[in-house]
């Protein structure tokens, strides 16, 4: 990915109602209702011609999963973070852009607008390189749908990836919401997959076994998404400093 079309997508939320003062006696003041939030999954393209599958939860943080270029069932990286919101424009402070085609972790910021349960669009900024690039998607309502272990039970086969490289992998989760799974190098790991409150979307854990693993004897925490349509998993998980993270996308039959 070149330096002046990096990747992103990226986005915030978590709107929090303001009251309205009022005006004598012991009458309630009325309140101002909360602004719409932008918390959705999102499918698009960046401006460079990436695909990209965003989740936004109800607390404001996100991950936005972006492909190679003209090849969207390779994973080239994360947009991560947090933001506010007010009114339809929200904008990201400490995103991280978790590149895996030779870039690294870069820092960013966030401007967008949003449409809630429509649309998102916007820039992703790189200070540190003076770059910058666009992104869009559109809303997809099976972020409405009740998060299921029963309907993500089952072995995924697809791309696992850090900033040591990407690698076939399996994953299998069974309907309590374990998971185990291991990668072409050798690395093995298990984890935990558990149905958020808010959402289509798991909060998930997952440590790793001795080296080859890059990560290893260590746990990261971060998300699932399980699109039920097209049986494909996403995960997404950091670690603690966000300085790397571990992806990955696959499917099963």
């Amino acid at each position: 990915m070149s330096n002046s079309k990096l990747v992103a997508s990226s986005l915030l939320m978590l709107v929090l109602a303001t009251g309205c003062g009022g005006s004598g006696g012991d009458s309630a003041p009325p309140s101002t209702p909360p602004a719409p939030a932008a918390e959705g999954l999102y499918n698009g393209t960046t401006g460079d011609g990436r695909s990209t599958t965003g989740i936004v939860l109800d607390d404001g943080t996100y991950y936005f999963l972006y492909s190679f270029v003209g090849n969207p069932n390779l994973i080239a990286g994360v947009v991560q973070g947090d933001g506010t919101s007010t009114g339809a424009t929200f904008t990201s402070n400490n995103a991280v852009d978790f590149n895996l085609q030779g870039l690294g972790v870069m820092p960013a910021t966030v401007s967008a607008t949003y449409h809630p349960k429509q649309s998102i669009s916007g820039t992703v900024s790189y200070p540190t390189k003076g770059a910058f690039n666009t992104f869009g998607g559109t809303y997809n309502p099976l972020y409405e749908a009740t998060p299921s272990l029963t309907a993500l039970a089952g072995t995924f086969t697809g791309q696992a990836a850090t900033s040591a490289g990407v690698e076939t992998a399996t994953v299998t989760i069974q309907s309590s919401g374990s998971l185990s799974g291991t990668g072409s190098s050798g690395c093995n790991f298990t984890g935990t997959a558990t149905p958020r409150a808010h959402g289509n979307v798991f909060n998930v854990s997952i440590s790793f076994g001795a080296a080859p693993c890059l990560f290893a004897n260590q746990t990261l925490s971060g998300i699932a998404f399980f699109d039920a349509n097209a049986k494909r998993l996403y995960t997404a998980t950091p670690n603690e400093t966000r300085t790397d993270g571990a992806l990955f996308v696959g499917t099963k039959p």
